[in-house]
Formats: structure tokens, sequence, C-alpha cells
């Protein structure tokens, strides 16, 4: 529909009232699309999607009713306006087809001022409802975005600008959600609290641009080594946080073991300051009574393997505490 007029389909058996009609529709600016009977006009309806339907009320195969609500019933959202062509009066009948959704009435025998003024009235409501559609558009529209523009949010909160790893809040979330998980099925959970050594160095003496280079490296070498289960992320400024569902403590030790390997051969192998890693590893048990626990427990033990001397990896759950041994770099 143009600001001008309509798209209109005309609906009658009869050929005169259909040619009188479709004259009257077109005298007044609109649009039309001629339909022989309601079989033709229902699927005229339907494709072509005319703005409003004029059919007559008593026609052979389908009449005018049956039309009426094989279009209301299409589930498309195409809703018309339909105007009822009869010469019927009785209440009963014209309930009928109020209910069975028919917007307005033209009587016989047509007259063209009248045709015009139902127009007229049938262009306002579609007028509006176009707008309201259009209005509703929008809205779902903004809606969308926001639920994007929000989402998009949450993935910044949650997320490490320089490395792109989860943050600090993000690995809080996760622990408290995978401990739960823990509590309901009986599972094991470990964790492991990373220092990456020899930063103060490289900043210092090279530069914070490098010191941003081996951050990035070292977290991509975390996120490749891990198995897809583990969640790595970033803490705090040369901290890192590896949450290990699944995992018992034997597993978590030999894992940080792995990775400290690959971290000290890297830094080894890397020109200027030597880099590596202190890990500490902590499991989850009776003993240990929340997620935050956990992670303390984690980072006792890492503080000891850092006092201990750099590449080393250290659970205080060990029995009698024993000091994992120093990790050779990988060949």
């Amino acid at each position: 529909m143009d600001g001008h007029g309509s798209r209109i389909l005309v609906v009658d058996d009869d050929r005169a009232l259909r040619t009188l009609l479709i004259k009257l529709v077109e005298q007044s600016g609109h649009e039309t699309i001629e339909a022989r009977g309601g079989h033709e006009g229902l699927e005229k309806a339907l494709k072509q999607r005319p703005d409003i339907i004029i059919t007559d009320w008593l026609m052979p195969a389908m009449d005018g009713i049956e039309l009426v609500r094989a279009v209301r019933a299409s589930g498309d959202g195409y809703q018309p306006y339909i105007i009822l062509v009869t010469v019927l009066e009785d209440d009963g009948k014209l309930v009928e087809a109020f209910e069975a959704g028919v917007d307005d009435f033209l009587g016989k025998p047509v007259r063209a001022k009248v045709v015009a003024a139902r127009l007229r009235a049938g262009q306002r409501i579609v007028t509006l409802q176009r707008e309201n559609q259009r209005q509703i558009e929008e809205l779902e529209s903004f809606a969308r975005q926001l639920t994007r523009s929000n989402l998009q949010l949450r993935e910044l909160s949650v997320t490490d600008e320089l490395t792109g790893l989860p943050n600090r809040r993000y690995a809080m979330e996760r622990l408290q959600h995978e401990w739960a998980a823990c509590e309901r099925d009986g599972s094991a959970l470990s964790c492991m609290t990373i220092d990456l050594e020899g930063m103060k160095e490289i900043n210092d003496l090279q530069g914070h641009e490098r010191g941003d280079v081996v951050l990035k490296t070292v977290a991509a070498l975390l996120r490749k080594l891990v198995p897809p289960q583990d969640i790595v992320c970033r803490i705090g400024g040369d901290e890192f946080l590896i949450i290990c569902p699944g995992a018992a403590l034997d597993s978590a030790l030999a894992q940080g073991e792995l990775l400290t390997s690959a971290v000290r051969s890297l830094g080894a192998r890397t020109q200027g300051c030597p880099f590596g890693l202190g890990v500490g590893v902590a499991e989850r048990r009776l003993d240990v009574p929340t997620h935050h626990a956990l992670i303390n427990l984690a980072d006792r033990s890492m503080y000891h393997a850092k006092r201990r001397g750099r590449n080393q990896v250290y659970s205080e759950q060990l029995k009698a505490g024993c000091l994992i041994r120093e990790v050779s770099p990988v060949c």
C-alpha cells in the first residue's frame, strides 16, 4: 500500500457485480485484484496479500464466511481488512459474520458513495495496523539489538582485554558453578593458581609492550595445552587460574607439570629475560568447605612453590607436604 491507495481484492462469482465493484474501487484510487469465487479468492489473498478484501457472502463451493475464516486462520500474521457484501439483515447472520472475522458490511444494491466511504474507513484501519506493525517491528529490532549489546557487554565484562581469556570475575563465577555441580554429582574438582615468574624483570628491562607480548603468548600456550573441559582465566597482572572439572589432585599436578615445563622451555628459547611458572594446586575435599577455600588453598600452595624457586609445582594437600620436583623444560 502506498500513500494514495490500497491493494484491494474483489471476490464475487457474479461477473456483473464483480465488474461494478472493481470499477467503483478503482474510481476511489485503489489497485484491484479480481477473483471469481471463494477458492480463487483465498489463493490470491494468501499469495498477493491485499490490504482490503471485498467479498460476496453467497457464493458456490466456498462462500464469503468460509473465505473469511480461512484467511483469518492462515496463521502467518496476515490480517487484511475484510468487507462482506450481502443483502442479509438477520442479526444472527450478521453476528456470525463478525465472529468469523468480518470487519464491515456493504449492502446490496451497491452504491458508489457508500463503497467509497467504506473503503476510506477500511484504509484508515489498514494504515493504523501498518503503523502498529511497523512500531512492533522497530521494538522487536531494538530488543534484539539490546540483547546483542547486553551479550557483548557481558562478554566484555568477563573477558581480559589483553589475552582474550576469561577474567577474574568470570573465574569466580565459573568456579562457583563447577563447585555446585560437584556437590550435586560427587565428581572431582581441582584448580591451579599460576604466577608467571620473571615478568617484573621483563617489564623493567624490556618494557611493558614486551611484557604484554609474553603474557599473550603464555596465555595462548596455556589454553592450547589444557584439556578441552578446563577453563584458563587471567585473574591478575601476571596470575592465571585454571579450573579443572573432573580432575583429581594427581591429574591436576601432572597437568601443572606439563604446563610449567612447556612455559619454561618457551622462556628459555626467548631472547632476553627468561620466564617460567610457579603453580599451586588444590583439590575439592571434605576439609575444603567452599570454592573460596579451594582457591585460597591453591594460592597458598602457589606462594609456597614460588618461595622454593622458579618452575615449581606444589600442593599443600600432598602427603607430608612434599614438593613436586623442579620441572625440567620440554626438549
